[in-house]
């Protein structure tokens, strides 16, 4: 057993290096504590996990072929489109994402570290709620404009982003000062909340998803703290996933039916102009779909990686789904892959007969899908957290039929 300084050690470093490690892509003020440059809080994070590792050795995603298999396929394929295309960068990254997650990610994958995410996560909504709230009651927030900030490096995407000019109170809080109660209203009637994202959609992909670990969980009190920020945030696709993430839980005993006829009315309102004429009265909803829509009058698909893909019509980097953009820029093969460690991630929740946990799975794919990352930090958390449930089941039912 281990003694109580090094569970001490472990939490804090959760807190202070994991965590901000999983959300560097979604949150940006941690961007912070590592200079904008993930590679600094990578190595620190390694250097710790491996003497975790160490001292608990115990590396179970390894132990599981299926997982060593989808993910070698991934980046095989990623290592014949980055020669084709002769840049390895995106090859880089995703190797060391994969990395960790069969490395050093299985450290945390434990329930209490699940639950002690859940409540960082709303200890930090929760308090940019409390401030939201005091500086929409008492306006001053321009203090804060991000030229005046100090700990912000120059290539923050809180600097480089052109659509908004930003105010960041206490470094707790977003807001856009050039939008703030004008366009950007919530379906409460107040200005969109971007708690400390960018954005609102960056918000929201945190945040949906954990509600649902929340309730899983049973922590109710977070999962409506959660909720009433995701309300706030208004994102039209967090909340359409949420939706279907409903239907899918009361009818999960339909789920493969309601998953063709979910199919079947997208196929449906294109072929009939049902987007197009819903597109023509939303500008927010024509950024979301329209990019979607574009796919299917695009002739430059191909088997593998596109070297024109840059010159490509209709492209716009923002509009489109990391799905879409993975399969326009390294091909049919490299989505095929991708779609592959959806598959087995969404088959180990199916295994479990959890309705709470297939819903987890559908819904954070499909938010997860709109942040523009193909394999973040985040979804290999998600995925640890999947597959920590499953070997929790397959143990409990091993027990049961006296296999172990």
């Amino acid at each position: 057993m281990k003694n109580n300084s090094y569970l001490i050690l472990k939490t804090l470093i959760f807190i202070l290096v994991f965590f901000p490690f999983i959300m560097h892509i979604y949150w940006g003020i941690f961007d912070i504590y590592y200079a904008n440059n993930v590679m600094y809080i990578w190595i620190f994070l390694l250097f710790f996990l491996l003497f975790f590792k160490y001292i608990e050795s115990d590396f179970e995603f390894i132990k599981n072929k299926e997982i060593l298999y989808i993910f070698a396929i991934f980046l095989v394929l990623f290592l014949v489109n980055s020669y084709i295309l002769g840049e390895y960068k995106d090859l880089m990254k995703y190797s060391a994402y994969i990395f960790s997650l069969l490395f050093l990610f299985n450290v945390f994958m434990q329930n209490k570290y699940f639950k002690l995410y859940i409540n960082i996560v709303t200890f930090f909504t929760f308090t940019a709620l409390i401030l939201y709230f005091y500086y929409l009651l008492f306006p001053a927030p321009f203090s804060f404009i991000v030229d005046n900030l100090s700990l912000l490096t120059l290539d923050s995407s809180f600097v480089t982003r052109e659509d908004w000019d930003y105010s960041i109170p206490y470094y707790l809080l977003v807001f856009p000062v050039n939008d703030l109660g004008a366009n950007q209203l919530s379906i409460l009637g107040l200005p969109r909340f971007f708690g400390m994202s960018t954005e609102p959609t960056l918000y929201s992909v945190v945040v949906l998803p954990t509600i649902i670990m929340a309730l899983y969980f049973k922590k109710y009190f977070q999962a409506l703290i959660l909720f009433f920020g995701l309300l706030l945030a208004s994102s039209l696709g967090a909340l359409l996933f949420g939706i279907i993430g409903c239907m899918f839980y009361l009818f999960y005993r339909y789920k493969l039916s309601l998953f063709y006829v979910l199919i079947v009315l997208f196929f449906l309102g294109k072929s009939t102009g049902f987007y197009e004429s819903l597109l023509s009265d939303s500008p927010r909803m024509n950024f979301y779909i329209g990019g979607v829509l574009n796919l299917f009058s695009l002739q430059s698909i191909s088997l593998f990686a596109n070297t024109g893909y840059e010159n490509l019509q209709n492209i716009d980097s923002a509009r489109i789904s990391s799905l879409i953009r993975i399969t326009l820029k390294y091909g049919l093969l490299q989505a095929a892959s991708y779609l592959l460690i959806f598959y087995v991630y969404i088959k180990f929740t199916l295994t479990t007969k959890s309705k709470l946990l297939f819903v987890f799975s559908i819904v954070s794919l499909l938010i997860l899908d709109k942040s523009g990352e193909s394999l973040s930090p985040l979804f290999l958390f998600y995925f640890s957290f999947i597959y920590s449930q499953y070997l929790i089941f397959k143990k409990s039912l091993d027990k049961k039929t006296g296999l172990c």
